[in-house]
């Protein structure tokens, strides 16, 4: 790895609908459900101690404002660190390499069972989902050695990550695998759309996701950064370097 920090980027597609959004809102108006905060990546989520990462995931609905802190809020589904807040993206899992992961998923959703991919060692292809019935847990444990850039992505109506609509299709989060003994300062970007708008910043450019994304890409502060774009035809691997 470079001596420049390496920033990874992992662009997400998430498709929405004005049906799916209206649909993904529980049928008594009256439940108040957690507020989604933006995941700003700075800090990995889990204890990690002697090579092994505690992990105790859980998935919930929420109230997201893609928009603005004013604008009305969206329900989606999203993940968190048990018993704290809700995140989009999900909590930041990052280790060096070597580490074995010990993570538990609980599935607090009343009525759907959830898909979780991504939850695998590395390298591994893992294709076969974590499959995790509502108002269940489920324990996974796995070994990362390969460094690089990764995602955990989870469904709950049975989509590819390509084709999710409104209300899951937010699930999704970064894994980074950092190489062993070398420090690494710099940022994790997440991106993905929802309703065919790119995110983060949304429409409004004063959006909570959009605030956080002022970025220094000019020396000295610049780093090298990392693209990983997955879409329908094909996977895209792209270095970047800092501008000078």
């Amino acid at each position: 790895m470079s001596a420049l920090s390496v920033a990874a980027v992992v662009t997400f597609v998430f498709l929405g609908s004005a049906r799916a959004q209206e649909s993904a809102r529980p049928a008594t108006p009256q439940a108040t459900l957690p507020r989604i905060e933006a995941n700003r990546n700075l800090s990995p989520a889990g204890h990690l101690r002697d090579g092994v990462l505690a992990l105790r995931l859980e998935i919930r609905a929420g109230d997201w404002y893609p928009e603005a802190d004013t604008a009305p809020p969206v329900v989606v589904q999203a993940f968190g660190e048990e018993g704290q807040t809700l995140q989009i993206p999900g909590p930041l899992i990052r280790v060096p390499a070597g580490t074995e992961v010990r993570a538990t998923v609980r599935n607090t959703l009343d009525k759907s069972p959830v898909k979780m991919y991504g939850m695998h060692e590395r390298p591994g292809e893992g294709k076969q989902p974590l499959e995790i019935a509502a108002g269940d847990i489920r324990e996974v444990r796995f070994r990362l050695t390969a460094p690089g850039t990764y995602h955990y992505w989870a469904t709950t109506t049975s989509k590819t990550i390509f084709t999710r609509g409104g209300v899951d299709s937010q699930l999704s989060g970064a894994l980074v695998v950092d190489p062993p003994g070398e420090a690494v300062a710099d940022r994790v970007f997440v991106m993905g759309l929802w309703n065919d708008r790119p995110l983060p910043g949304s429409s409004q450019p004063a959006g909570p996701l959009a605030r956080d994304q002022h970025l220094l890409l000019r020396p000295p502060h610049a780093p090298a950064w990392r693209l990983l774009s997955r879409d329908r035809r094909r996977r895209r691997y792209r270095q970047r370097r800092p501008v000078p």
